[in-house]
């Protein structure tokens, strides 16, 4: 099995790309493509590590670091949607607070779960199309304009999530977790605060 690890500097080395649900890291020039890569993680389990097909929950670490493997992907969007997926449908069973109904209540509380935490810096990303009439009629626009703020925060346009979802999430994504593209098919990823840093108001059956 093949392994890689990375210093903290080198995982700090990130970008972020708009729309974006993690801190991203790109690596180039791969000369052979690894299985396995081991990351020092906070004490904030559970963490949600990619696996060669999906995502899979890793309940706790020892010696603060954790492996997740290296899965080929068409693009970052589809393992967004397929984290926030899993982090709604966990954090629902779990009952972690953090999944609320999409309306102007709902907002509010999700805003309220990362804040709980003492995260800070918070945004909110949204679909291009969201309806933000239906969630509160005074935020009514045209159809060639997008809101930029709502209740205090920045709102981030992202055409990934579904547009009956909103996520309020530090704007320093490194609270979140991180992903790696590895090349331009391949990448490697870690929730390390999905309990707590991703607030989510959603109109889906969950809510």
């Amino acid at each position: 099995m093949a392994d890689t690890t990375l210093t903290v500097e080198e995982m700090e080395a990130g970008i972020l790309k708009p729309g974006a649900l993690l801190h991203m890291t790109r690596l180039m020039n791969v000369s052979r493509m690894p299985l396995m890569m081991e990351f020092p993680v906070p004490p904030t389990p559970p963490y949600l590590v990619t696996t060669s097909r999906s995502v899979a929950w890793i309940p706790g670490v020892r010696q603060g670091r954790i492996r997740a493997a290296v899965m080929a992907i068409d693009s970052t969007s589809t393992l967004f949607r397929a984290i926030i997926e899993e982090v709604t449908r966990t954090g629902v069973g779990a009952e972690w607070g953090n999944v609320h109904p999409l309306t102007l209540e709902g907002l509010k509380e999700a805003i309220a779960h990362p804040s709980y935490y003492d995260l800070k810096d918070l945004q909110i990303l949204a679909h291009p199309r969201t309806n933000w009439e239906a969630i509160n009629p005074e935020w009514k626009r045209s159809e060639d304009k997008v809101l930029v703020k709502v209740l205090d925060l920045p709102v981030e346009q992202t055409p990934w999530l579904d547009p009956n979802t909103l996520l309020v999430i530090p704007k320093d994504r490194a609270f979140v977790g991180f992903v790696i593209e590895i090349g331009d098919t391949h990448v490697v990823s870690v929730v390390h605060n999905a309990a707590r840093a991703i607030g989510i108001a959603t109109s889906g059956p969950v809510a």
